[in-house]
């Protein structure tokens, strides 16, 4: 009491479990419905509901939702056919065009200051006012930290119809399959603002050249500014 600590010590042997337990009855798990306890066999803290186990933090602090051995830091299961799951979610009831759904933030910090750094994120983002169960459009947004920068810079977009725009140059290292390659078109196939850079092979019923900039580069030739349809037209980088 007073200014010292206080505390309460459930001390179990080395093979058991040491638990503090919600019951409504004698029988089964009914006396113990609800549980929070240590397994000293085991070295593992857990939370239980319903009788059985719905978290579990190991001895090296790794963490099992619905899962008693997890492998990673933080480990979600679930069922065979659905897995596990995890919900970043909006709380608010007036979602609106540009709102921010969730955020997925990765961070750090090396300089031996408190406050973490945001490396990287990916945001899901309303790209229309939201009408739960009839009108949720909303894209993907990923975001990047260039060298010696602290700022967090968009790098690609994945909209509410799919489509994939990258800020920068897309390199494919392997082959490239897609019905139609675009350059800012508003129907389907690949949208980009630069170059598109291939080492690899490209397999496609239709390239099309659009605007005065950007380009489809191949190799050592480029696609140059004749628009032709249903054809790849490739000329030297002299032409």
């Amino acid at each position: 009491g007073g200014n010292q600590a206080s505390g309460m010590t459930i001390r179990s042997s080395g093979s058991t479990s040491g638990t503090v337990a919600f019951a409504d009855g004698t029988t089964g798990n009914q006396a113990y419905r609800g549980e929070i306890g240590f397994n000293h066999s085991t070295e593992f803290l857990f939370l239980n509901t319903a009788g059985s186990y719905r978290m579990i933090i190991d001895a090296t602090g790794q963490v099992g939702i619905n899962c008693t051995d997890p492998n990673s830091q933080f480990m979600v299961g679930g069922s065979a056919s659905g897995g596990g799951e995890i919900a970043i979610a909006s709380t608010s009831t007036n979602i609106l065009n540009t709102h921010h759904i969730g955020q997925l933030l990765f961070k750090g910090k090396d300089d031996g200051g408190t406050a973490y750094g945001i490396g990287a994120k990916i945001q899901a983002t309303a790209t229309q006012d939201w009408d739960e169960g009839a009108k949720e459009g909303t894209k993907l947004q990923f975001l990047v930290t260039g060298n010696n920068q602290a700022t967090n810079t968009l790098a690609m977009v994945i909209d509410s119809d799919g489509t994939v725009y990258p800020t920068g140059n897309l390199i494919v290292s392997g082959a490239l399959y897609v019905d139609s390659i675009n350059r800012k078109t508003s129907g389907s196939g690949i949208t980009f603002g630069t170059d598109l850079s291939v080492t690899g092979s490209v397999q496609t019923t239709q390239v099309k050249r659009k605007g005065a900039s950007g380009q489809l580069t191949i190799g050592e030739a480029s696609y140059g500014t004749t628009v032709e349809t249903n054809e790849l037209l490739v000329k030297s980088n002299s032409d």
